[in-house]
């Protein structure tokens, strides 16, 4: 029994140095794919550079794991998936879990960001929506390309053809346009996202979210993650990466990053 207990060790150590050299390759270098979405990433327009919340998060993440650093790309989000499930990228980040990513990734079980989902209607326009649904068959509605959406009441509107029309879009800018010009009568959209983009864009007066009971109506909330390519990845990575998460909650870094995106509309 010792020896099989020595030899397990032996195997677990070996485990870890292989992952450790691995992960060492390119001076500790990490590509990660996304879609740009701020205020939780994005380049800055200025400095050229990748900035946000999630992009703060990760940062940290990586250095206290691995003394490692991050490159980041930016793509449309079907791309940043499909790079990360043949393995051209190490990472995708912001992910919904389904079934299907776990067949190719790995994710770190620690919740990046809990996305808030609403729908959003030009200002002054009077219709209502039901929690079911029901009522939505003469409306059309945008919603992001490839997005999961959960398996709640939104979900099943969607699957089930409760709206006039889906009409895909590939950002809040694109929603949006979709809505002042006539395209869709309201689209879906994580709150914080949408109103950082509505105040930047000075159209904050022009649209305003979909009610009910006179409350805004939120359709879902949506926990992401870090998602990792089983091509160039470890189980021991993604341990090393959860833990660390976890200790970053504990000891307040996680939050000290969120409170520097606190925006004055929270």
């Amino acid at each position: 029994m010792r020896g099989l207990t020595t030899s397990l060790l032996m195997l677990g150590i070996l485990g870890f140095t292989h992952t450790v050299s691995a992960e060492q390759r390119a001076e500790q270098l990490f590509h990660a794919s996304t879609l740009s979405y701020p205020p939780y990433q994005f380049i800055n327009e200025q400095t050229g550079e990748p900035e946000g919340l999630a992009i703060d998060v990760i940062n940290t993440l990586f250095q206290r794991t691995f003394k490692g650093k991050v490159d980041y790309h930016f793509y449309p989000w079907k791309r940043a998936v499909m790079l990360t499930r043949s393995g051209q990228s190490d990472l995708l980040f912001n992910a919904g879990k389904n079934d299907a990513r776990q067949q190719w990734g790995r994710y770190i079980n620690s919740v990046l960001i809990l996305q808030r989902y609403n729908l959003f209607k030009l200002n002054g326009r009077l219709f209502s929506v039901d929690e079911a649904f029901e009522n939505t068959k003469d409306l059309s509605i945008a919603v992001r390309a490839g997005y999961l959406y959960g398996s709640g009441e939104f979900r099943k509107a969607l699957d089930h053809q409760h709206f006039k029309a889906v009409v895909s879009s590939e950002s809040t800018a694109q929603s949006v346009q979709l809505l002042l010009h006539g395209r869709v009568d309201m689209f879906v959209g994580d709150y914080l996202p949408v109103q950082h983009y509505l105040q930047q864009q000075g159209l904050s007066g022009k649209i305003d979210v979909v009610t009910l009971n006179s409350e805004p109506m939120e359709v879902l909330r949506w926990p992401t993650y870090i998602l990792l390519s089983k091509e160039n990845t470890s189980e021991a990575m993604s341990q090393a990466l959860y833990n660390e998460m976890e200790t970053m909650k504990q000891d307040g870094t996680y939050q000290s990053i969120v409170d520097r995106y606190r925006l004055p509309y929270e």
